[in-house]
């Protein structure tokens, strides 16, 4: 890995980081630019999911200190989710 790709990776990955804060969708940035780095796919996105499980954790975690939870909302569709 060249400092081109350190510099692609970084910069990327804070602009993920903002594209995900505002709307979602920084995998689309993210993923491309691993391989592009010379990962394989399954390995980029491997790699891209523990971010995004990190990600889902704090997010939880901050709306659960907030009140917030969601959980009875969710509850009605947890069976078909798990089911499926």
């Amino acid at each position: 890995m060249d400092m081109l790709d350190v510099v692609l990776l970084v910069g990327g990955g804070l602009l993920a980081g903002s594209v995900n804060t505002m709307a979602g969708g920084g995998s689309l940035l993210t993923v491309p630019l691993l391989v592009l780095a010379g990962l394989p796919g399954d390995v980029a996105n491997g790699s891209n999911r523990v971010g995004i499980l990190a990600s889902n954790l704090s997010a939880s975690a901050t709306f659960r200190r907030l009140g917030r939870s969601g959980v009875s909302r969710a509850l009605p569709v947890l069976v078909p989710v798990i089911a499926g």
